[in-house]
């Protein structure tokens, strides 16, 4: 599925534009961008879309143009989006046929809270409307003791059938927290315990816990602000209770789930390297890790291994926060034989020569059943504008008499283009032509 640009698919936006990239470069903001994807299917490239954007004074995106519709940004008073409003450009319709609006914790300040979405098919006022959120309830310190998600339409509100709750003790620590599923009998709510950690001895911990799931290898948890060293979990699908115990090293980790003397869960996690926070990356870090997983067969009273898998991933990026290359290695173990699969992602960049912001990025990917890697998309950006609030280059860039470049379809200089469909390249000026 495509990413808008804005969000994800360059990793471009004001937030992603790291301060680590050239001085000069940072500022710019690209006004167009054009991208096609390739379509393996078929082998061939899909249709060249565009993208046109308008920036606000801190380079923070305005408004997106693309295929008949216009995407205008409000944001708050922290930087994230507010709401989105969504309109025809064809119809020249004044009223959004679509808007979206964003609320975010207090506390947690990009986390949403709610998100409402408004319909208004050529009315003045919304036809009706959809949404979700979560609800946090927090004590008088300010720490989280209840965590419940909704959905809303045509403004009635549904909870869903299952909360978390969080006990604290004198020291303002968490000591108990519930994983509750609500069913309604005879028109009483009746509670039942799904999952509990209790005998919480904390790494450390803001009070601000939304979530404790740790089996996964990239958990929230073990990178969060509420580490737990040590816990006792019950849930109903386990015999008897569990041992947790985690330790930490910087951003590498080591959790133990043990039941008695059996081990149901362990995973390794040793960073190799951490990268900032960027909309194109998954993962933000290259890393070696591994996970043995066992499940409890209730009808026998067995365990059964359900996975182990050991997993290496490398990631380079540049500092516009550009995935330059991410590979991934993986290899489950079976006792039918060991199974590795390597799939590689690369992407190549090129750079103004005067300013040194991106111009060009081609997407390549393979696999193991791939003998060379295959094209993945391919972007251009242009019309680049200066968002330096303090001014500190007033020169805006100029195609008039830069010289001419053409590339194909996927991305590959052409000296002299004959016969063909070709991309056409002066500054930072793109398009896409048909030489005979």
């Amino acid at each position: 599925m495509k990413k808008s640009f804005l969000l994800a698919a360059t990793a471009m936006s004001a937030l992603a534009f790291t301060s680590s990239a050239n001085d000069t470069a940072r500022f710019f903001r690209p006004q167009t961008v054009s991208f096609q994807y390739y379509q393996s299917h078929n082998d061939r490239w899909g249709n060249m879309n565009v993208e046109k954007y308008t920036y606000n004074a801190d380079g923070s995106v305005a408004s997106m143009d693309e295929t008949g519709q216009k995407t205008v940004y409000t944001y708050n008073q922290d930087g994230n989006i507010a709401r989105k409003e969504i309109f025809n450009i064809y119809s020249g319709a004044t009223t959004p046929v679509t808007t979206k609006e964003y609320e975010y914790d207090p506390i947690i300040k990009d986390f949403v809270i709610s998100e409402t979405e408004y319909f208004y098919q050529g009315n003045t006022e919304p036809l009706y409307t959809t949404g979700n959120g979560t609800e946090i309830t927090r004590n008088d310190a300010g720490n989280v003791t209840k965590v419940r998600t909704y959905n809303v339409s045509n403004g009635q509100k549904k909870y869903d059938d299952e909360q978390m709750t969080v006990a604290y003790g004198p020291d303002g620590k968490a000591t108990t927290v519930t994983y509750e599923k609500l069913k309604t009998k005879n028109g009483q709510t009746i509670t039942e315990i799904e999952e509990q950690w209790t005998d919480i001895v904390w790494d450390t911990t803001d009070g601000q816990i939304l979530s404790m799931e740790c089996d996964d290898i990239n958990s929230d948890m073990y990178f969060s602000s509420n580490r737990v060293a040590s816990a006792t979990i019950t849930s109903d699908d386990l015999p008897q209770p569990a041992a947790f115990t985690a330790t930490y090293d910087g951003d590498s980790y080591h959790s133990l789930f043990m039941m008695g003397n059996d081990r149901i869960c362990e995973i390794k996690f040793n960073c190799i390297e951490k990268f900032a926070p960027r909309e194109e990356f998954d993962e933000c870090w290259s890393y070696e890790a591994e996970k043995y997983e066992v499940e409890f067969d209730k009808d026998n009273g067995q365990y059964y291994i359900e996975s182990r898998v050991s997993r290496k991933e490398t990631n380079t990026a540049d500092a516009f926060g550009f995935c330059l290359l991410n590979e991934v290695t993986t290899t489950e173990y079976k006792s039918s034989g060991n199974k590795t699969e390597t799939e590689i992602q690369k992407t190549v960049v090129t750079y103004d020569d005067q300013y040194g912001y991106p111009i060009q990025a081609a997407k390549w990917e393979k696999d193991d059943s791939d003998r060379d890697f295959e094209p993945v998309s391919l972007y251009f950006f242009s019309d680049y504008i200066n968002v330096d609030p303090a001014g500190m280059s007033a020169i805006q860039p100029d195609a008039s008499d830069a010289p001419v470049e053409y590339f194909d379809l996927r991305g590959v200089r052409v000296k002299d283009p004959e016969g063909g469909v070709f991309i056409r390249r002066q500054g930072n000026a793109t398009e896409k032509i048909f030489i005979r």
